[in-house]
């Protein structure tokens, strides 16, 4: 029917849009930026005709991103404005705090100091319930230097007292994590090293078992070929015997 092909063009379409936004991310993180903005570009059209809101302001505020970090300006405003009505309008708080610092930073890039502490200050409100050190690290590093610019001082170094208290948190996170990963990874090796032995315990042991056997069955067969040889011989000798008694009575006959 009409509405399962409609339902099946939409899986269709998502998957493109999936595959796109990994593509995109890829191309991104390998700095392949033209790459990265023709596959956000085309993941905004896909989202489009699916009427994805969320996925439209995600690709939105990427693409956005990708224009700052190249500087390309005026279309890093063009689609971070973008993504944040977006993002307003689904009410995504974690997306917000990312468009917004990203707002921050492009404001702060063209010294419109006052939008650039307003953006910065929407996201440090929302990650105040909700952010996480990554988002906290970020924000306070350009309110320090927003504060600097703006000549106030005391704010800047409080910014920067803060900025570098949660990078020195986030880096003993990350170190603490990669103990843990060594030590499980390590656990792990010393588990298959444990399971290899005994492996190969079991299998030395069915070895000597088989060896064990296959020598009893020699032992078995060996003893059998010596009593059928001793049989054979013992019967040869009897046979013999009865001949040459049978010689002799002939010749007793002939007498």
């Amino acid at each position: 029917t009409r509405k399962e092909s409609s339902a099946a063009s939409d899986v269709y379409k998502r998957q493109i849009y999936y595959s796109l936004n990994g593509l995109a991310s890829a191309y991104h993180e390998l700095k392949q930026y033209d790459s990265a903005i023709i596959a956000y570009k085309e993941g905004i059209e896909i989202t489009t005709l699916l009427n994805d809101t969320a996925g439209m302001a995600a690709m939105t505020h990427n693409l956005g991103a990708l224009y700052l970090i190249t500087n390309q300006l005026p279309l890093a405003n063009k689609y971070l404005q973008l993504a944040l009505q977006l993002r307003n309008h689904t009410n995504d708080l974690s997306g917000l705090i990312s468009t917004n610092t990203s707002l921050g930073k492009y404001f702060y890039k063209i010294h419109d100091f006052k939008k650039s502490k307003f953006h910065l200050t929407q996201a440090k409100k929302i990650a105040n319930d909700i952010g996480g050190a990554y988002d906290f690290e970020i924000i306070f590093q350009y309110l320090a230097e927003l504060h600097y610019q703006l000549g106030d001082l005391d704010s800047a170094y409080r910014y920067q007292v803060l900025y570098t208290e949660t990078r020195d948190s986030i880096r003993s996170e990350q170190v603490y994590q990669q103990i843990a990963d060594a030590e499980a990874k390590f656990q792990v090796s010393e588990k298959e090293k444990a399971l290899l032995l005994a492996e190969n315990q079991k299998s030395q042991a069915e070895f000597i078992i088989l060896e064990k056997n296959r020598q009893l069955w020699f032992s078995f067969g060996g003893a059998t070929i010596l009593l059928l040889i001793g049989s054979f011989l013992f019967y040869r000798t009897k046979q013999k015997q009865k001949s040459k008694e049978a010689t002799i009575r002939l010749s007793l006959i002939h007498i």
